[in-house]
């Protein structure tokens, strides 16, 4: 049982692989390589790019997202709204010496890898309908705090990525793996440890001071700040339970997953408001700071409406900033799991302050 499942999940990882891979292969002088609002994307360092220089035209496996964040100076959780993204993820066989121009798995304290799963993956935030850019922007949401201890403060702020100097967006990069390990005569299947990385800002949309809208004006946002979250290590030894892994803490492959970690919010600035005065002080009093939790999940990845003319999805097209406008569709994977679905189910939130 334990051999068999393994080695399903595997072949069906490596066939979704070279599906990919081939497909991408086929396609690679296409017309359509590149899409407006997105980078052209290249096979990573360090992997084995098959002739495949530019990847823009398959390997797009999108998906719903959604999370929770928390700002200690405003002692407040806040959730990240369930919104869409465009990734473009490249899946790689990995073997324990790189055997077959596979790539290396990564090491197990518990026994010697036999194969498995190699994660890359490059994504873009899906901007809201009407934006100026089509990716990049995430939903706005609303902070209400308290500032310099006794002001209210109701501000509308929108996580956004870093942009390139040609204006494009710089995409967050996951890296995760699920590998098959032997030890002895047994064999039993991880989650490793993935990390989630990029760039960020803060940019503030709306303003009211003690239930007063100031007007905002300017451009009152903070400067990038580096974003580096990581998912924790899980281990089966039964292989019928795979399934019921933690999602809210492990990432398992295109099934979904959870990424946790911290956020340094940096000052405002830029924050005038229609009277001319500044109140970036008063921002970054109110959210700024080190050691900020923040926990992103994402869903199945397979959302898609529209298609290269090879039959594979295209990243998920401009505006479509839902799960549903991006062909996402809800439904439980396993009843014993109740966590796990194919749209992630909103973060609780937690019963202390961040």
């Amino acid at each position: 049982m334990h051999n068999t499942w393994v080695m399903g999940r595997v072949l069906a990882s490596t066939v979704a692989a070279l599906v990919c891979l081939v497909a991408t292969s086929a396609a690679g002088e296409a017309d359509d390589s590149y899409y407006p609002g997105l980078p052209v994307l290249r096979t990573p360092d360090g992997y084995p790019d098959a002739g495949l220089d530019n990847v823009n035209v398959n390997s797009w496996l999108n998906a719903p997202c959604n999370g929770l964040t928390g700002s200690r100076a405003a002692k407040q959780w806040t959730r990240i709204p369930v919104g869409a993204l465009a990734s473009n993820i490249q899946l790689f066989t990995c073997t324990a010496d790189g055997f077959g121009g596979s790539v290396v798995c990564p090491p197990s304290p518990r026994g010697k890898v036999d194969f498995g799963t190699q994660y890359y993956a490059n994504a873009f935030v899906v901007s809201p309908a009407g934006s100026r850019e089509p990716y990049g922007l995430g939903h706005v949401v609303t902070v209400r705090t308290v500032a310099f201890g006794s002001i209210p403060v109701e501000a509308d702020v929108q996580v956004r990525q870093a942009r390139s100097a040609d204006g494009l967006p710089v995409p967050l990069v996951a890296e995760f793996a699920d590998i098959a390990v032997r030890n002895g005569e047994a064999q039993h299947a991880e989650l490793l440890p993935g990390t989630l990385k990029g760039r960020v800002s803060l940019g503030m949309v709306g303003l009211r001071v003690d239930g007063i809208d100031v007007g905002l004006t300017g451009t009152c946002a903070t400067p990038d700040t580096d974003l580096s979250i990581t998912s924790k290590l899980q281990v089966f030894e039964d292989m019928d339970t795979l399934t019921r892994f933690t999602v809210r803490e492990s990432v398992n492959g295109t099934t979904g997953g959870s990424f946790s970690g911290t956020i340094t919010i940096p000052a405002f600035a830029g924050c005038t408001t229609g009277s001319g005065d500044d109140v970036s002080r008063l921002l970054t009093a109110a959210l700024s700071g080190p050691s900020n939790p923040v926990s992103v999940s994402y869903g199945s990845t397979f959302c898609g409406t529209e298609f290269n003319e090879n039959g594979t999805f295209k990243p998920t097209p401009p505006g479509a900033d839902t799960p549903a406008k991006a062909g996402c569709f809800q439904f439980q994977y396993t009843p014993e799991n109740p966590d796990l679905w194919a749209i992630p189910l909103p973060w609780p939130i937690p019963g202390r302050a961040p």
